[in-house]
C-alpha cells in the first residue's frame, strides 16, 4: 500500500440525503457534483458513494443508477469534476445485493465486468461490502477469488477495499488494499469504551505485524450517528466529537468520515414517521408502538438505535428546508436544527474547520499514517498510546466518558513538560483528563 493512501482521509456519501439538484426532494449525483469542491476544500482525497444501483424487485442492475439519482453519465461527469479538483471517486458494492443478481458460478466474471464498466466511466476504486457473507458462500475459494479481483484492480490502477464485520476472516495482506471494518459503531457504548479500545489496539498491531491496512468510521448507513447514540438531546456535542476525531485521525487505521459529521449533524429536527419509507425504521417504530411508549419517547428511541439519523438530509443553510432542496425533503422539513454548512464555512471555530485541521495534520506529519504504535493504557473511559516516526515521539490521551479520569503518576511525570500539539479543551492538567478531553503531546 502506498504512503499516499495511508496518509489520506476518506469521505462517505449517501447520495439520496446529500444535496438535491433537480428539486424532487431526493439527493442525486448532480447534487454531489455541485458540492464536491466543498468536500475537497475540507481536505478529503477520496469520496466513497453508497447505495446508488437500480433495484428491480429482488435483483439489481449494477450498470444502472436508481432513477431518482440520475443517469450513468452523471457518474462520468462526477469523476471528471473529481479529477479537476484532485479527488477520486470510489463506488460501494454490497455482496449481499450482488449475489441476489448473479449466480455463484458466474459471480467473479460478472463482477469484473461491472468494475471494468465503471472504471471506464472514471471511477478510481471500488469497495466490496458484506465480505463475511462472501466467505460463507465461497468457502475455501474466497481468498483466491479476492486475490483475483485485487489483481484486476491493480492492473487497472483501482483501489480495492473489502468491508467485513469479523476481522479474523482476513489474515492476508494480499486480499485488498484496505479492509474496512463496518460495525465499529455497534461496540461503542456510553461510558464503556473498553471493547472499542481493545479493537482499535488489535487493528494497530495487525497493521504492524500482518501489514493489513484497516479503514474505520464512526457512523455509516447501518447505525445511528454516534453523537445521537451516546449523547442526550440537550448535551453539547462539540467536545465529544472533537475527542472522537482526534482519536480517529491519530491512529494507524485509515479514517473514513460519514457525510455530515463535519458539521456535527444530529437528528434534532422534527421527524414525520409517516413520510419515511425505510422498512427497518418502519419496523422499529411499529415494534416500539406496541410497547405503550409515548410518541416522543418512540422517536427518541428510533433516533438513538436505528440508522435514521445517518440517512437524514444534510443541512446546507439556516432555513426550514435547510438548502437541501427547494421542495420539502423526503423526511419532512428541518426546523429546530442549529447548524449548517453555510454557517460553519464562515466560522473558523466550527467543527468543519477542526476536521480540516486533522486532515492536514495527517497529510503533513507522517507520524500518523506511517509511524509505529505502542499501547500505554486503556480502560472503560480512557485510551492512551504512543506514536513514533524517526526521531519524533507523540503521546495521545483520550477520555470519551462524561467524568474526569485520573492519569497514572508515571504517565503524568512523562508528559508534564510535553509540548501540546492538539487539545480540544482550553486547559490541560498532567494528572487528569477532563470530560470528553483528547490531547496529542510531543514528548
Amino acid at each position: 500500500m502506498n504512503n499516499i493512501l495511508k496518509k489520506s482521509s476518506y469521505y462517505e456519501v449517501f447520495v439520496e440525503s446529500f444535496f438535491d439538484h433537480d428539486n424532487d426532494g431526493i439527493g442525486d449525483i448532480k447534487g454531489l457534483q455541485n458540492k464536491l469542491s466543498t468536500i475537497s476544500q475540507i481536505g478529503f482525497t477520496y469520496c466513497l458513494i453508497h447505495n446508488i444501483f437500480y433495484e428491480n424487485e429482488n435483483s439489481y442492475d449494477f450498470y444502472k443508477l436508481k432513477k431518482e439519482l440520475g443517469e450513468e453519465d452523471d457518474i462520468e461527469n462526477l469523476c471528471k469534476k473529481a479529477k479537476e479538483i484532485r479527488m477520486k471517486i470510489i463506488l460501494d458494492f454490497s455482496f449481499r445485493d450482488l449475489i441476489k443478481s448473479y449466480k455463484i458460478d458466474i459471480f467473479k466474471d460478472e463482477f469484473l465486468d461491472i468494475i471494468s464498466y465503471w472504471k471506464n466511466k472514471g471511477v478510481k476504486g471500488i469497495r466490496l461490502n458484506d465480505v463475511d457473507l462472501f466467505f460463507e458462500r465461497f468457502g475455501d475459494n474466497s481468498s483466491s477469488i479476492l486475490k483475483e479481483i485485487k489483481s484486476f484492480c491493480e492492473e487497472n490502477k483501482l483501489i480495492f477495499i473489502i468491508g467485513v464485520r469479523d476481522i479474523s476472516l482476513i489474515d492476508d495482506e494480499n486480499l485488498s488494499d484496505i479492509v474496512y471494518i463496518s460495525n465499529i459503531n455497534s461496540i461503542i457504548e456510553k461510558n464503556n469504551y473498553r471493547k472499542y479500545y481493545e479493537l482499535l489496539d488489535k487493528l494497530q498491531k495487525n497493521t504492524e505485524e500482518k501489514y493489513i491496512h484497516y479503514g474505520i468510521d464512526l457512523t455509516n448507513l447501518s447505525y445511528p450517528r454516534l453523537s445521537d447514540k451516546i449523547l442526550d438531546d440537550e448535551d453539547e456535542s462539540h467536545d465529544f466529537m472533537k475527542a472522537l476525531y482526534i482519536l480517529l485521525f491519530s491512529l494507524k487505521t485509515l479514517p473514513f468520515v460519514f457525510q455530515g459529521e463535519e458539521i456535527e449533524a444530529r437528528s434534532e429536527y422534527y421527524i414525520d414517521i409517516a413520510k419515511i419509507n425505510d422498512k427497518k425504521i418502519k419496523a422499529s417504530y411499529k415494534s416500539l408502538k406496541n410497547k405503550d411508549l409515548s410518541e416522543d419517547d418512540i422517536i427518541k428511541k428510533i433516533k438513538k438505535t436505528t440508522s435514521l439519523s445517518s440517512k437524514l438530509p444534510l443541512r446546507w443553510e439556516m432555513t426550514d428546508l435547510g438548502g437541501f432542496s427547494k421542495v420539502e425533503n423526503y423526511y419532512g422539513s428541518m426546523v429546530n436544527y442549529n447548524n449548517s454548512y453555510k454557517e460553519d464555512l464562515k466560522n473558523l471555530n466550527s467543527f468543519l474547520y477542526y476536521i480540516h485541521e486533522l486532515i492536514m495534520m495527517r497529510k503533513i506529519n507522517s507520524i500518523y499514517g506511517l509511524g509505529s504504535y505502542e499501547k500505554i493504557y486503556f480502560d472503560e473511559s480512557a485510551y492512551i498510546f504512543k506514536r513514533f516516526f524517526k526521531d519524533e515521539e507523540f503521546m495521545v490521551l483520550v477520555n470519551l466518558s462524561d467524568d474526569f479520569v485520573l492519569i497514572d503518576e508515571k504517565i503524568a511525570e512523562e508528559i508534564k513538560d510535553a509540548e501540546i500539539i492538539l487539545n480540544n479543551k482550553r486547559d490541560f492538567e498532567p494528572e487528569a483528563l477532563d470530560v470528553y478531553q483528547a490531547l496529542i503531546l510531543k514528548l
